[in-house]
């Protein structure tokens, strides 16, 4: 029956819990029930021509040789999420990577996942096979971005969890994120969810309405979308603040660092080691009165503590005060999908589909810190000794400020917008082959605004009364009775239009864009004792553009924000691919079927050539009751577009200078290189200013040349599948796998392979010393850069996945007459026992700063359905991560990550064939 639909529930994250209640509504479309152990579900009973993710061949059923988990559009509904992303982080193959809502400093809004905690650049994200335009943030950092993806309308997302290379393309080097539509809906469906978290914030509001018909020759549908999520800031949650900058050990540095010693208040360091700096208004200053030496929050290291008398330093500026935790976001999406039948053998279809997102997030101010600017002034904000307002006449200083309450905080906003189109014809030849031609254009453009940060050359110019004298936009923005120059001194002096004159509105712009053509036909070739020889062969033609472009002052240097670069870039490539699946053996003992899966991809980039890859895949049913599968296959992943055509960006990484006064006690060598004289030499007891530095990373102009080539990965799974007939309604699923990327794509470690590398040589002499300087005034690190290459080791993680669902009738069990209801019960897990990359699994540190990545994931799920009734509860556990950067426990007192235990509630009541009443919880403990 067709129907209105309300529906509202809790929509929340790890980061609160809170609840909602509503109404649903159920319209009749017609969908193919699934499980979730396997690809959907392998029912022999089924005789129609389908499609398994990962195979381009029609089979009468689902059994795939390739594990598969599939998230049904049930799920979806009832998953308290606005995002693809934040419902597919639930699976167990799919890692802590990419972009999420709490990625403030990157990501834009946009929603990623990656799959084996490989990276998001190594997923294959499709809609209904075919694929989809990437996303770039103003740093360009490149994914897929999820967020597009119309949730209305998804029928059931299918998880490939082995590399699919020859089937969709080269780069499926982890798996495939495969989207399914709905493409034969008939009714009307309209949905609206509400939630709010514990913490009465992040209010969330959703509207979906979904509308198809059959026609005389075909079957039209459109759904549309609206959705709110409000931004949470990190001052609304006591575990997020203060902020921790940092633990420290050694001689010198048994303590911990908060918050910043870059603050509104600002610090003057003079050439004659003096220093002048005002009490900044977060900290109950008036930021013009002088209290240097009083207190002020200025030295990085200063104020850490000893352990164990205090675990946190105090007296610091904490920009969690400022600043985001969960960006917001304002979607709109509209979707639609038909069919025609041009004659009986020959249908028509188009698919499209228009998103447009807002979506903000909040920094603090951006900091400058003294002797470390930005690429065009490196020494950073330097004022002369002729300043008018100067608190030490004629002496010369370097400032540092995070000018959050003068210049403002970075309020970033992205305004994206995707347009997918697909067409084409399929039908059937001759009674016995299936085919198929189609177009795709996909793009993705995107527009960030900051506001603000401040330009830098603007900044010294309006210091100095010289310099400002010859610029009249200078000379304008001066305050009435003005001495000449701005007051830099004393933040809290500073009229508006000097501020206005010193801020400066980011912007950049994105577009990339996919074009391609593909045809594709399948058919039975001949038949064998155990069944037809099936063959899928097909061509395609795909180009990919991008464009990015940042606002001139950014990209020339002179904002204190990061540099980046225009970039502009493409490539096309030529594919053909053939896949074979041969039956070799049926109905005889010990061997219910046995069936050989062949594919092969060759293909040709007109920026890194041609090669070819392919999979062999294997399933074989010895007895009814068990299967076992197994894949081997190899894959080739050319760099992005990013990495191939970027000039690069400047990120502010977290560094420990080697020459800083605790790093170089217990190590002689190091202390002789750092103390002596020469361009690379530092002063006794010299400190780093900040514990972030700049560095340029990726692109051409990194180093000048450009030679990263692809990767070639390779990746097998060996599996079972059983359903045992004595006990009904039991299912199960185990496979190990294995990946292994040659040549993979990374970047050059700062400092461990440069800095460390320069100053642990003897006499400097090793050529690392050649890649990086120091300022000749301050003597902090400069001219970072972080070279992307191919690494010469190999990538390799493995791991075990298994699944197990049961689902039986209370009233079999307890042989009771009457509807005693149904209990389903399901359990997915993984276990991770090799990845190379870290020195142990589930460590959340390294000598790299990699981040965690738990030894083994479990899902739980019960519910219990009877009438019109049902309750389920969802669990979720990672277990303890260590920190192996300590012996015992740190200077907070512990030593690892503990486990986390997160459970979800669900209750629904179908008041009638078209309305059911929800209520959910999400993160009932608020884990």
């Amino acid at each position: 029956m067709n129907g209105f639909t309300l529906k509202s529930r809790l929509l929340a994250s790890s980061v609160f819990a809170g609840a909602a209640f509503g109404l649903v509504g159920m319209s009749a479309y017609a969908q193919e029930d699934v499980e979730t152990v396997e690809a959907p579900a392998e029912d022999e009973a089924r005789q129609e021509t389908v499609f398994v993710t990962g195979s381009r061949i029609g089979r009468s059923d689902f059994t795939a040789e390739s594990p598969v988990s599939v998230v049904t559009a049930e799920e979806i509904n009832t998953a308290g999420n606005l995002s693809v992303a934040d419902i597919l982080r639930e699976q167990i193959a799919v890692g802590s990577g990419g972009f999420n809502s709490s990625s403030n400093l990157s990501g834009a809004g946009a929603q990623s996942v990656d799959l084996r905690n490989l990276g998001p650049d190594r997923v294959l994200t499709l809609i209904n096979g075919r694929r989809v335009a990437k996303f770039a943030d103003a740093l360009q950092n490149e994914a897929a971005d999820l967020g597009f993806l119309p949730l209305a309308a998804i029928e059931r997302i299918e998880v490939l969890r082995d590399g699919a290379s020859a089937a969709y393309g080269a780069d499926a080097v982890t798996g495939v994120v495969n989207v399914i539509l709905k493409d034969d809906f008939e009714g009307f469906e309209l949905t609206s969810q509400y939630g709010i978290s514990d913490e009465n914030d992040r209010e969330q509001i959703s509207f979906q309405a979904v509308m198809g018909a059959n026609i005389d020759r075909g079957n039209v549908l459109v759904s549309a979308e609206y959705s709110f999520q409000d931004l949470v800031n990190q001052r609304d949650r006591d575990w997020a603040i203060p902020t921790v900058s940092g633990l420290f050990e050694g001689a010198n540095r048994g303590f911990i660092i908060n918050g910043s010693g870059a603050h509104p208040g600002g610090t003057t360091f003079f050439a004659d080691d003096t220093q002048f700096c005002t009490l900044p208004r977060a900290l109950g200053g008036d930021e013009i009165t002088n209290v240097a030496g009083n207190g002020c929050p200025s030295d990085f290291f200063a104020v850490g503590s000893a352990f164990p008398d205090a675990p946190l330093a105090g007296n610091r500026y904490d920009y969690a005060l400022q600043q985001s935790i969960l960006g917001g976001q304002e979607l709109i999406n509209l979707t639609g999908y038909g069919t025609y039948d041009i004659t009986d053998s020959v249908t028509a279809f188009l698919e499209m589909q228009v998103s447009d997102r807002e979506s903000t997030s909040n920094l603090d101010g951006n900091p400058i810190f003294d002797g470390s600017g930005s690429p065009a002034f490196p020494g950073g904000w330097v004022i002369p000794g002729n300043n008018p307002y100067n608190p030490n006449p004629g002496v010369a200083a370097e400032f540092r400020v995070r000018p959050s309450s003068t210049v403002g905080i970075r309020a970033q906003t992205t305004d994206a917008q995707s347009f997918r189109i697909a067409t084409g014809i399929n039908g059937r030849l001759m009674d016995r082959i299936d085919y198929e031609l189609s177009y795709i254009h996909t793009q993705v453009n995107a527009n960030t605004t900051t506001n603000a940060t401040f330009n830098l050359a603007r900044a010294i110019r309006i210091s100095d009364p010289e310099l400002c004298a010859d610029d009249p936009n200078c000379v304008a923005a001066l305050a009435p009775g003005s001495l000449g120059a701005l007051d830099v001194y004393r933040p809290g002096n500073w009229s508006e239009s000097e501020i206005a004159y010193i801020r400066q509105i980011a912007t950049s712009s994105f577009d990339q864009e996919l074009n391609g053509l593909n045809a594709f036909a399948s058919t039975e070739l001949f038949e064998l004792p155990a069944g037809a020889v099936g063959v899928a062969v097909g061509v395609e033609y795909r180009e990919e553009t991008l464009e990015f472009r940042p606002d001139a002052v950014t990209e020339a240097g002179e904002s204190v924000a990061n540099q980046t670069f225009s970039t502009d870039g493409g490539f096309d490539s030529y594919e053909a691919f053939v896949e074979v699946n041969v039956p070799l053996l049926k109905d005889q003992p010990f061997a219910e079927s046995l069936n050989l899966n062949l594919q092969s991809r060759w293909f040709d980039y007109s920026t890194f050539g041609s090669d070819d890859v392919y999979k062999i895949g294997l399933n074989y049913t010895p007895v009814e009751d068990i299967r076992l599968r197994a894949t081997y296959g190899t894959s080739f992943r050319v760099p992005t577009l990013v990495d191939t055509f970027s000039g690069g960006t400047v990120s502010f990484d977290f560094i420990d200078d080697p020459c800083d006064a605790g790093q170089i006690d217990d190590n002689p060598t190091r202390a002789a290189n750092c103390l002596a004289a020469g361009p690379l030499g530092v002063p006794a007891g010299f400190t780093q200013s900040a514990p972030q530095l700049q560095v340029l990373a990726g692109g051409d102009l990194a180093d000048g040349t450009f030679d990263l080539g692809p990767e070639r990965g390779t990746t097998y799974t060996v599996g079972v599948v059983f359903n045992p007939r004595m006990v009904p309604g039991l299912r199960g699923s185990i496979d190990y796998w294995s990946i292994e990327v040659e040549d993979f794509i990374d970047t050059l470690n700062v400092e461990a392979e440069i800095l460390d590398q320069c100053y642990d040589s003897p006499n400097l002499s090793d050529p690392a010393c050649q890649l990086f300087s120091r300022s000749p005034n301050s003597r902090q690190l400069q001219g970072l850069v972080r070279t992307p290459l191919n690494r010469e080791d190999s990538l390799e993680t493995a791991g075990i996945d298994w699944g197990l669902d049961y689902t039986f009738d209370l009233a079999d069990l307890m042989r009771s007459e009457g509807d005693s209801g149904v209990v389903t019960l399901s359990h997915q897990g993984t276990y991770l026992n090799d990845y190379n990359l870290f020195p142990g699994v589930g460590n959340y540190g390294n000598a790299n700063g990699a981040s965690a990545i738990p030894e083994y994931r479990l899902n739980f799920q019960a519910e219990y359905a009877i009438n019109n009734i049902a309750a389920e509860l969802r669990a979720r556990y990672i277990p303890e991560i260590d920190d192996i950067n300590f012996d015992g426990d740190n200077f907070l007192g512990y030593d690892v990550i503990e486990d986390h235990l997160e459970f979800d509630l669900r209750f629904t009541y179908d008041v009638r064939d078209n309305l059911r009443v929800l209520l959910g919880v999400n993160n009932v403990t608020g884990e």
